[in-house]
């Protein structure tokens, strides 16, 4: 099942610092952080990634959101099959996957 599932599409770029001064000239305030520390797994066709003391500042105020995983491909197609394989192996329960992001958080 699909339920739980958050499709996020996304590009990605590593960036210098003109480009990071070019954004602050575009968008002059920050209105979201998002800190966290990450550690990555790999199982089958799988990553898991372990989203330790996740923090997120907005408005001067901080919150601490806690501790999550999030499972995905590594490329291709989520294989469901192997996503329910590895929340048993690991004793999570998936009616309790979550579906919004951080920012949404």
């Amino acid at each position: 099942s699909l339920e739980g599932r958050n499709e996020r599409a996304k590009v990605e770029f590593e960036i210098d610092m003109e480009t990071f001064v070019g954004i602050n000239s575009i968008y002059r305030k920050q209105i979201m952080e998002i800190t966290k520390n990450r550690t990555l797994y790999q199982y089958k066709s799988l990553v898991l990634s372990y989203d330790m003391d996740v923090m997120k500042t907005e408005n001067g105020e901080s919150r601490n959101l806690g501790n999550f995983i999030e499972i995905r491909a590594r490329a291709g197609e989520l294989d469901m099959v192997a996503v329910e394989e590895l929340e048993k192996a690991i004793n999570v329960d998936s009616s309790k996957r979550i579906i919004k992001s951080y920012t949404e958080m």
